[in-house]
């Protein structure tokens, strides 16, 4: 029994240097250098690093020093690596994705299912304002950029008009208040329980949901004016307005008008809309923004720019 003891501690000895000696660093994917910087877990064998379905983890031996780390890291472009797979086998793809070969290396690949049917169906607008060939182009590119695109509407994308615009299922073509179409579905009940609310046409609705059903039919965006009937030559200074709201007075309509004022307005040179006073806004919070600080509702002519103003804008911080 004493002679075996020192085997034992031997191979006991033994076997601690081989798990140490395959301790290393884990990867979540290997960079087009060959490089890995993406980092996962260290001291972990390549076994349990490598045992995942993910097609791009990768492995590096637990012989660097934390300032060698830290060179490659900074400025070698990544850590020197191993992919875990030369193969699909056993590679498991998010949706929308199939592992591919390339260059002897699995990678995932978008290939979102669409079957040809609905490469006929022609160009479609996607909820990012762009127009694609079709809704099988829109959903690579949502999968490429992993981002929330979804189909707005069919057809080309456009302004200021449903006209030509096929709305899939229920849905029905509404323009909102900046003259953008909009593909929503249209609620056909609504509760009992009257609140009288005036419209932006100055029609009176029992309430807020009948004021949004009325205006989802009609495909035009009518808003709340102010709560309770519409009155007769009604002005900022003959209603009033819940706590929080403002009363501006639409000049075209003659209707006064409640509502939040924004305090500040982030400056995203996008979505440019055509103010009612020829001037053209960098969005329609700052539209609301001008319209807070005359008292005068700016209005939007158009979702364009305002004809020949290219260089004039009204910046408002």
């Amino acid at each position: 029994m004493h002679l075996l003891l020192p085997l034992f501690y031997s191979l006991t000895l033994v076997w601690f240097y081989v798990i140490l000696a395959e301790a290393g660093y884990c990867w979540l994917k290997v960079n087009k250098n060959g490089r890995c910087t993406t980092f996962f877990g260290g001291n972990v064998s390549r076994q349990d690093c490598c045992s995942d379905s993910r097609a791009n983890t990768a492995w590096t031996p637990q012989d660097l020093s934390s300032g060698q780390l830290f060179y490659w890291t900074v400025f070698g472009g990544g850590v020197p690596c191993q992919p875990c797979k030369d193969s699909c086998v056993h590679v498991k793809c998010s949706s929308g994705k199939v592992c591919s070969l390339r260059k002897g290396k699995p990678i995932c690949v978008c290939r979102p299912k669409c079957p040809k049917r609905k490469r006929k169906l022609g160009a479609v607008c996607g909820n990012d304002g762009n127009t694609y060939k079709h809704v099988c182009k829109l959903l690579k590119v949502g999968c490429r950029k992993n981002t929330k695109l979804e189909v707005a509407y069919f057809g080309s994308c456009q302004d200021n008009s449903c006209q030509n615009i096929i709305c899939s299922g229920k849905k029905t073509c509404l323009l909102d208040q900046n003259f953008e179409p909009h593909c929503v579905h249209c609620r056909n009940n609504c509760s009992a329980k009257r609140r009288y609310v005036c419209g932006s046409n100055n029609v009176t609705y029992s309430s807020r949901c009948t004021l949004r059903k009325a205006a989802c039919f009609k495909g035009m965006a009518i808003k709340e004016s102010y709560r309770g009937h519409c009155k007769v030559n009604a002005s900022c200074e003959t209603i009033r307005c819940n706590k929080g709201r403002s009363c501006l007075m639409n000049l075209k309509t003659g209707i006064p008008l409640c509502t939040r004022c924004p305090p500040t307005c982030p400056l995203v040179r996008t979505n440019f809309q055509c103010a009612s006073r020829n001037q053209t806004n960098f969005s329609w919070c700052q539209m609301m923004k001008e319209s807070c600080r005359t008292g005068i509702v700016v209005g939007t002519k158009s979702s364009l720019l305002c004809s020949g103003e290219l260089k004039t804008y009204i910046l408002l911080s």
